[in-house]
């Protein structure tokens, strides 16, 4: 089924089914739904990216597939086995080689063009071979970077060997690990269990940053322990954003340069959503996109306003949890999200607003079945809506409706109410 088959049948579903039990929501979210019925390997997604052909290709516990926006296919891997393991990580290099991590199977480079793929040797201090959790480039530099659960490696693309080792042990306890791996502004900056650090290319200095404190920016359920681990960094005009397991706060580029510069000897931070455990921060069009364990979240970075977008249960009634484990803006605008257990998710923002009108048996202001069989017009802005247990006018401008023909088993309604026409007679 085509994407565009798919949004019209879930603009109906919104009509005629009683998936969001009020009786009017107004918004511009629709989501399409991909699930292992569709053809994915398994219903958790942990890693979206999308190629230079613009496929969406899709990292799930049981390995990788791709959406050419019809269907979805699987990529094999060089022993056949992709399948096997859980994806890591997918990211697009701008040369269009696809690096693909999988846990306990290795790092990749696939070629698209000529379906070639290269391991990529991933060794600790001791020898050992490595799980590699994320991976980004340095175009100005034309280096890849990767992390491990305590280690940084910048590889070198026109030699294609690791040139250089950041071991993050010594700033780490026993439990500490990096989380993501970020070139922002000339600098590569690292997201850990132990706070946000900050690699400078050109003195090759290490630094760790200062964490959130306890302030008046912070509200009053503020955890800084929570606080300190921190899970993505992105930068919008001059302002960082950083993504922790207790909210997203900011601070600005001249802030940090002063920092570093042994100016000032803590960050100004800007508390922008409280109490929320972040994945994932995304910049696009002057706006940070916020990929969290209690659904997706916008912060506006003119007004630094925050507001709540959606989670996939407000639109897909057997769909309890929230995580939203990744999240893509492709080249056409449109955002793709990973679940954990309920498949892939696309939203299209430019959308037009939708008011969905329902069945909710607890409240008289809703339509009066969930099945709706016939749409007409009626005068001053109105519509005429038969289901299968009455005739609703709706007034769309107040939001409001008025039942009528409802079979309440009294001698004043009809036996059997399902309106199946409306005609209007002049």
């Amino acid at each position: 089924m085509t994407i565009t088959h798919r949004l019209m049948s879930i603009i109906i579903c919104c009509l005629c089914c009683a998936v969001v039990p009020v009786d009017a929501k107004i918004n511009n979210i629709v989501l399409e739904r991909l699930t292992v019925e569709d053809g994915l390997s398994q219903a958790s997604v942990m890693a979206i990216a999308q190629d230079k052909q613009g496929y969406i290709w899709f990292g799930t516990e049981n390995g990788i597939n791709i959406y050419d926006g019809y269907t979805i296919s699987s990529l094999a891997g060089p022993d056949n086995d992709f399948h096997k393991f859980s994806v890591n990580h997918i990211f697009v290099a701008s040369d269009g080689l696809i690096w693909i991590s999988l846990f306990d199977k290795g790092l990749y480079t696939y070629n698209p063009i000529s379906n070639e793929y290269r391991l990529i040797s991933v060794k600790g201090l001791n020898g050992q071979q490595l799980n590699v959790w994320k991976i980004t480039e340095d175009l100005k530099n034309n280096h890849i970077w990767f992390i491990t659960e305590k280690m940084a490696f910048q590889y070198q693309v026109a030699s294609g060997a690791v040139t250089q080792r950041i071991d993050f042990t010594e700033h780490f306890t026993t439990i500490g690990t990096l989380f993501n791996v970020n070139v922002l502004n000339g600098r590569v900056f690292f997201a850990s269990r132990a706070g946000l650090f900050v690699y400078e290319l050109e003195s090759e200095r290490l630094t760790k940053l200062p964490h959130v404190q306890h302030s008046d920016t912070a509200g009053i359920n503020f955890d800084l322990k929570e606080a300190a681990k921190v899970f993505g960094v992105t930068l919008v005009d001059k302002h960082y954003y950083v993504g922790t397991n207790d909210g997203v706060f900011s601070f600005s580029e001249q802030n940090l340069v002063a920092l570093l510069q042994k100016d000032v000897k803590e960050l100004a931070y800007q508390s922008m959503i409280e109490n929320v455990a972040v994945w994932e921060l995304v910049a696009f069009e002057n706006t940070v996109y916020v990929a969290s364990t209690t659904g997706l979240y916008r912060i506006d970075n003119n007004t630094k306003d925050s507001e709540f977008l959606l989670k996939f249960g407000e639109y897909f009634q057997t769909v309890a949890d929230a995580n939203v484990l990744d999240l893509l803006i492709d080249y056409n605008g449109q955002f793709w999200m990973g679940s954990k257990s309920s498949g892939a998710y696309r939203w299209d923002p430019n959308t037009e607003i939708i008011t969905t009108y329902t069945y909710d048996s607890h409240n008289l202001n809703s339509l009066s079945n969930g099945n709706v069989n016939v749409i007409a017009s009626a005068p001053n802005n109105q519509l005429w809506i038969g289901t299968d247990d009455g005739l609703d006018l709706v007034n769309l401008e107040k939001n409001s409706i008025k039942r009528y023909l409802l079979n309440n088993n009294d001698k004043t309604s009809f036996t059997h109410s399902n309106i199946s026409g409306i005609e209007k007679i002049t």
